[in-house]
């Protein structure tokens, strides 16, 4: 229950970010290294960690039909290396092309949305990418490749970056706190705001260790840090996220 809580606040946050900025500071995607700086910040908590994902959602030009869109589909498949899917897919009224392969160790997922209005099709480009803490080397490798086939194509990807682990540990709120302040003092972070409960903590904040930025506010934040127990499993589950969680956490 908590969990499903806590992913509408994130997804409630996205949509306050837009309605109360309007737009995004992004003058560069996040650089590959970000994901380097929060991995070894969390471990500096004791935090185990264990997935690594950076996801970009980029607008495309109008299409006039699904046979188009399907060729889209292709085109991106062929130029990021991974299968071709072989056909269009619907989700409600939206067209769907998915494909995923893998790039050395890490898995490539492209994800194009079509969202049909009166004269066109409106198209959607999202591509992820996923891999474990052992293979990080391997995954910022991935990354900066995709990076330059985007831009390559006359794009600016604006990625966000997620990263997973654990404590081998119940924590309590004051220790949560304290894992999540010894973070932002590494990354030397400020805080913005909190959310927090008896068994959730999750604080956000601004950094100047990468340009990239969002507003909230009306003030800078491109850090998010949350941990919640997990009572099932008797441990305490981190996530950080730039510039914010975007994923379930």
């Amino acid at each position: 229950m908590k969990k499903h809580i806590f992913m509408a606040y994130v997804i409630m946050s996205l949509i306050g970010l837009l309605v109360v900025s309007g737009f995004s500071y992004w003058s560069q995607s996040t650089k590959a290294s970000v994901a380097i700086q929060l991995i070894e910040a969390a471990e500096a908590t004791e935090a185990s960690i264990t997935d690594i994902e950076h996801r970009t959602s980029i607008r495309l030009a109008s299409l006039s039909t699904a046979k188009e869109f399907l060729s889209l589909g292709h085109e991106w498949s062929g130029i990021l290396g991974i299968p071709s899917a072989r056909a269009v897919t619907a989700e409600g009224k939206q067209l769907i092309y998915q494909t995923e392969g893998k790039v050395g160790q890490t898995k490539l997922q492209i994800r194009l949305i079509g969202v049909p209005e009166p004269h066109n099709i409106s198209v959607y480009l999202v591509i992820s990418l996923e891999g474990k803490r052992i293979h990080a080397q391997d995954i910022e490798r991935a990354y900066e490749k995709v990076v330059g086939k985007t831009k390559s194509r006359g794009l600016i990807p604006q990625f966000s970056t997620c990263i997973r682990g654990i404590y081998n540990d119940t924590l309590s709120d004051g220790w949560q706190e304290a894992r999540i302040n010894k973070v932002f003092a590494l990354l030397q972070a400020q805080e913005v705001e909190r959310l927090q409960d008896e068994s959730v903590t999750s604080i956000s904040g601004y950094t100047t260790q990468w340009k990239p930025y969002i507003i909230t506010n009306d003030q800078k934040m491109n850090v998010q840090v949350a941990t919640h127990v997990d009572s099932l499993n008797q441990l305490t589950r981190i996530t950080l996220g730039t510039p914010i969680i975007t994923a379930e956490y």
